[in-house]
């Protein structure tokens, strides 16, 4: 998948401030394929299905959200598209990302957008957001969310390399 990864930088990278692939950010029990945080602060998760039955998974995930209560906060587990839907999770847009064909049978839901890609040869992917999203909500990602983010891919890029 890292070549999709790197296609969706290399072709979308102007609209971007940071983009990073495998991200998590904290309290979230999914990773996003693609955490792409725009110019104005917002993010973007793009989620990558290569197959109709992954797709169609990726519904049946489930994410936490901490309630807040006089006391602690308390785990609640919920499905991922009800949080993502109603604003609960970090992402201002929510994408699919897929091939063409794949994106023919797939119904996809009116919050999220859709960038679809078709590999044209080796080392050739051609990457186009056919749907845009519904804005989730207005929280713009602060400051040390980002420095937490780059940090992340920081220890990771160097506990990777040889």
């Amino acid at each position: 998948m890292r070549y999709l990864h790197k296609a969706f930088y290399n072709q979308y990278f102007s609209r971007y401030d940071i983009v990073v692939p495998n991200a998590y950010f904290q309290g979230q029990v999914n990773e996003m394929d693609i955490a792409a945080i725009r110019k104005s602060g917002f993010l973007d998760e793009i989620e990558i299905k290569r197959t109709y039955a992954d797709f169609k998974k990726d519904f049946g995930k489930t994410s936490i959200v901490w309630e807040k209560t006089k006391g602690r906060p308390r785990p609640i587990k919920m499905k991922k598209h009800t949080l993502i839907k109603s604003g609960n999770l970090p992402c201002n847009y929510f994408y699919f990302m897929m091939p063409m064909e794949l994106a023919k049978k797939c119904e996809i839901p009116e919050y999220a957008g859709l960038f679809v890609y078709k590999i044209l040869g080796k080392n050739r992917i051609n990457i186009f957001e056919k749907i845009k999203p519904k804005r989730l909500h207005n929280k713009k990602l602060e400051q040390q969310v980002k420095y937490d983010m780059l940090k992340k891919i920081y220890y990771k890029y160097w506990k990777n390399e040889e």
